[in-house]
């Protein structure tokens, strides 16, 4: 599915509907959400698994100067709303991530704090 945001869209996946915490996997900073899929095979029967592309990478668009760090945090809060993932659990929410996604992660979860 495509998420449109401010200054573009972003393509988006999400598997498995289990009762378990939700999952957001973010990718490295070139990474698509293709990396996710095998991972997202093992876990999308006990926990709904969302994965997306990047600014800049995979099926997303958007302008190369629209490629910020908090331009990427923004999204990552922008996928979870999509898909209905309340941030007002933030706690309860598991975010993957890999390379740069870390610091999306990381930085998601402190902004998205304000709103739990």
């Amino acid at each position: 599915m495509f998420i449109d945001i401010p200054d573009g869209k972003l393509f988006a996946l999400k598997a498995g509907g289990g009762g378990g915490t939700p999952i957001v996997a973010i990718g490295g900073w070139i990474g698509s959400s293709e990396l996710w899929i095998d991972p997202m095979a093992q876990l999308n029967d006990a926990h709904p698994v969302v994965s997306y592309d990047h600014r800049g990478t995979g099926l997303s668009m958007c302008a190369a100067s629209d490629i910020t760090f908090d331009a990427l945090v923004a999204d990552a809060i922008a996928v979870m709303d999509a898909f209905g993932i309340a941030r007002r659990h933030c706690g309860g929410i598991c975010r993957c991530a890999n390379g740069a996604g870390g610091g999306s992660a990381l930085r998601g979860a402190r902004v998205a704090s304000d709103h739990c």
